[in-house]
């Protein structure tokens, strides 16, 4: 803005003051963007509030969308000195009774024909040699820089340490070298030996489809190294010797779930305990149970049956030879150490089960998962002996649903919900008070969020019939939506559905991935997080051996078929889920009937994969708060129009300047013609007075 400022001294004309009110006629136009952009920057703000309410419903819907979250169980446990549970959202409610003879143990071995006052005293040269859990390792020491602190250090950090751990004991002035397991359970011994022991490897690795180290889970006919599909009767068969030269020969069968696992046990019963196999990076190994020379060999053979698939096994070979290193480190000789805690697994009987006074369930751990369907038992002692019965006193334990998590954490969702609600009804309507509409009342963006979160409260849930779901809508369990869009909850209806069907409740809040079909030749197997949910029509082909020749699907409002991928009984929507189409990641299983079906007399199923009111309502909400949702392109294109009006507000200011420069000089001319005629005209005057 220009400085001059010429106030009308001479002719008595404030021509600042006229400059100044016709620089606000000039500059009215500016103004109307400021409050333009005034507006927009506060519905940015507004959105950003917004933003924070939808948030917190998000964080409230996640405790109802998902089954875990909203699956919970009061638990009792008679005796907790023996025994803590704990539940997943698999279990099922009921009682049950525990004994519990032993926890499981590792194992333990200390030196007591060493005498080192100190940690620092030195070891000498040599070789320690001890094995665990089918690994062997071979500790090098050097004369007079190897202290016995330092052995252990050397065991420890081995980066190959199959899994125990070097301590030094003092008792009775000395130094003990003690060696513990890490791992509970028989499985789990700690060998000390005079040599080294024999180990057979494969000289490659087994990988997956995918170019990854197979792991004990994967499924031999998912190995790259296997071809073709499986028709019946293929088998590998394990041949070799043990330690000492008796003949080994065990077939195992493989079938469609056969795994890598499967193939490791199968090695160890042929070996019956006279060697150790496990997985190793992708690489089989198979050590011998006995340290020294040994007459072991291992080989394996797949035998395709009558079918027309192979299997490339890797070829074994001789690792390390028996007896081949001896351990000669003078005070840590096999025979100077004292077994003082065996390796042991817990054994517990469940209802009674196993009968018999000497059968037990056995596991190589104390918290044991595997037992009582969703429930974790975490073993602390073993229960009181009765010599009387010759029985351990049972611990009672029971499960029950805790029923009022799914109340209050409905109530939760309710409470976010409207608090949401109330904020956008803020925003939106008009404000009698103050004769004006909420900032964001004519943001579509807004109606379509209120629109989209009401929807999943007023219509029959995504895959739910009437006829076959307790519940279908939310109105069923005592949810439902005021004029002004509020949620309600009707607890005594909540707790009346609760009572009638507790997981049809749980199914209608929480379903997800969930399906059903109408033909039992085509079930529902899985659905992933991009399946959309809905009802589907599919139609299978098989020939008169049953495999499948094709299979098609569509949703049931679609009129043209799409064909599925089909990988043995394995029916599946696109492989990519990045793919439009609707089925993406479902996944179904073809059971045969028994006859031929051709394009004349398909197999037709209806698959419903149903989605529950929070889960529905959790993935709307997700969209809203995604990167590229509602919520982000509105502010994203207020922000551009905030910059925009910005530019014109710079531009309008340049020009007001320029204007005002323009008038200050304008009348400081004028200024000057006045004086100047002032000046002339009193000197006329003068002059006519002589």
């Amino acid at each position: 803005m220009s400085t001059i400022n010429l106030p009308g001294l001479s002719t008595g004309i404030d021509t600042g003051q006229i400059i100044q009110q016709l620089m606000a006629v000039q500059g009215r136009r500016k103004a109307n963007y400021q409050v333009q952009q005034g507006e927009m920057e506060e519905k940015v703000s507004a959105y950003s509030n917004l933003r924070n309410a939808i948030q917190s419903v998000n964080g409230a819907v996640d405790q109802v969308s998902s089954s875990e979250n909203l699956t919970s169980f009061n638990t009792r446990v008679s005796n907790d000195d023996v025994l803590a549970i704990s539940t997943s959202s698999s279990a099922s409610e009921g009682t049950h009774n525990v004994q519990v003879k032993q926890r499981a143990a590792s194992e333990t071995w200390i030196n007591d024909g060493s005498d080192f006052r100190y940690k620092s005293d030195y070891v000498g040269q040599g070789r320690f040699i001890y094995s665990y859990n089918g690994y062997e390792r071979v500790i090098s020491t050097v004369e007079d820089e190897t202290t016995l602190e330092d052995l252990v250090n050397l065991i420890n950090n081995d980066e190959n340490n199959p899994g125990v751990s070097a301590s030094l004991l003092n008792q009775g002035g000395s130094y003990h070298l003690m060696l513990s397991g890490r791992q509970t359970g028989t499985d789990y011994n700690i060998s000390i030996n005079q040599s080294n022991t024999e180990l057979w490897t494969t000289t490659s690795e087994l990988t997956t489809t995918q170019g990854r180290r197979a792991e004990l889970s994967t499924r031999i006919n998912r190995l790259e190294q296997f071809s073709g599909s499986l028709e019946g009767g293929e088998s590998i068969t394990i041949s070799g010797t043990t330690n000492d030269g008796t003949t080994v020969s065990h077939d195992i069968e493989i079938h469609e779930n056969t795994t890598v696992e499967h193939l490791l046990d199968g090695i160890n019963d042929a070996y019956d305990g006279t060697a150790t196999a496990v997985l190793d990076r992708g690489r089989i190994r198979l050590l011998d149970s006995t340290s020294g020379e040994s007459l072991m060999t291992f080989e394996l053979e797949y035998n395709p049956g009558s079918g027309e698939s192979s299997f490339d096994i890797p070829s074994t070979t001789q690792s390390t030879v028996g007896g081949s290193v001896n351990a000669d480190l003078d005070s840590f000789e096999p025979e100077s150490f004292l077994k003082t805690q065996s390796a042991q697994d817990s054994l517990i009987k469940v209802n009674g089960y196993p009968p018999g006074e000497d059968n037990w369930i056995a596991n190589s751990t104390n918290t044991i998962t595997d037992v009582i369907g969703g429930v974790t038992l975490d073993l602390k002692s073993a229960s009181e002996y009765n010599e009387s019965t010759g029985t351990y006193q049972p611990v009672d334990i029971a499960i029950n649903k805790n029923t009022s998590a799914v109340k209050d954490r409905l109530e939760g969702m309710v409470s976010a919900y409207n608090e949401a609600i109330k904020l956008i009804l803020e925003k939106t309507e008009y404000d009698l008070e103050k004769e004006e509409a909420g900032i964001l009342s004519g943001e579509s963006s807004v109606s379509f969020m209120r629109t989209n979160m009401r929807a999943p409260f007023g219509r029959i849930a995504t895959g739910f019939i009437e006829t076959l779901d307790s519940f279908v809508q939310a109105r069923d369990i005592g949810l439902t939506v005021d004029g002004r869009g509020m949620l309600e909850l009707d607890t005594d209806q909540l707790e009346q559905a609760i009572n009638e069907d507790y997981e049809g409740v749980v199914d209608l809040l929480a379903g997800s991935g969930i399906g059903t079909s109408s033909n039992s030749s085509v079930q529902f197997y899985n659905a992933s997080d991009r399946t959309e949910p809905g009802t589907y029509n599919v139609r299978v082909e098989c020939d008169d051996a049953g495999n499948v020749t094709g299979a098609w699907i569509k949703t049931s409002s679609q009129s043209e078929w799409r064909e599925m991928n089909v990988q043995g009984d394995v029916m599946q929507g696109p492989l990519n889920l990045s793919s439009d189409d609707p089925e993406r990641g479902l996944q179904l299983m073809f059971h045969w009937d028994g006859q031929e079906h051709t394009s004349e007399n398909p197999i037709e199923a209806t698959i419903r994969v149903k989605e529950g009111i929070a889960t529905s309502l959790d993935r709307t909400l997700d969209e809203f708060l995604e990167s590229d949702g509602r919520i982000a392109i509105s502010q994203d294109n207020l922000n551009r129009r905030i910059d925009n009006l910005q530019d014109r507000i710079d531009r309008e200011q340049r020009r007001l300047e320029t204007e005002e420069n323009r008038l200050v000089m304008r009348y400081a001319r004028l200024e000057r013609t006045l004086t100047e005629m002032q000046q002339q005209m009193e000197a006329a005057g003068l002059m006519g007075g002589a």
